[in-house]
This record gives C-alpha cells, sequence and structure tokens, in this order.
C-alpha cells in the first residue's frame, strides 16, 4: 500500500499566507497543501523534525484558525506538520 493509499484525510492544493512559532521564535510562510492531519508550509528556516509547531492562519472563508503540530518531515523548501487534533478546520 502507497502513502497516499494509507491517507485518512484528502490534501488539498493552496496557498495561504501562515504565522508560526518555532522554539520560541516567530516565522512567515506559505501552506501549500493542507489536509484534515496536517499541512505542508513552505518558509525559510533551520526546521527539525519533532519539533512543536503553533500556526495561525485563516480559512478560505475568512476565519481566523490557530493549530498545533510537530514537524513531521523537513526539506529544502520548507516542512510538513502533523496537527495535534486532526480534523478540518474549515
Amino acid at each position: 500500500m502507497t502513502g497516499k493509499d494509507r491517507r485518512q484525510y484528502v490534501r488539498l492544493k493552496t496557498a495561504r499566507y501562515v504565522e508560526f512559532t518555532v522554539s520560541d521564535r516567530h516565522y512567515e510562510g506559505k501552506i501549500i497543501s493542507e489536509s484534515g492531519s496536517g499541512v505542508y508550509i513552505e518558509a525559510k528556516g533551520r526546521f527539525s523534525k519533532g519539533h512543536a509547531v503553533l500556526m495561525k492562519y485563516s480559512s478560505p472563508q475568512g476565519i481566523d484558525i490557530t493549530k498545533t503540530g510537530s514537524i513531521s518531515r523537513v526539506d529544502a523548501d520548507g516542512f510538513g506538520v502533523r496537527f495535534r487534533h486532526p480534523g478540518y478546520a474549515r
């Protein structure tokens, strides 16, 4: 079974501004994909797997969202976050 087959939530492409905090440092980035279990954030910085993340962003309907999670993977363009409390916030 591939990773896509195991996904519980559908992953949606997006382009949403996000403010986030990792290790008491504040950053800005862009959420480029989102699901009920997490997001992928394009951002510059030095991030490590396992670190806690506090994110603040707006839904397409303009609703302010605050989510917490942990960094699940890191690559050259940004990182993936797994939400602490999964589920869509739309």
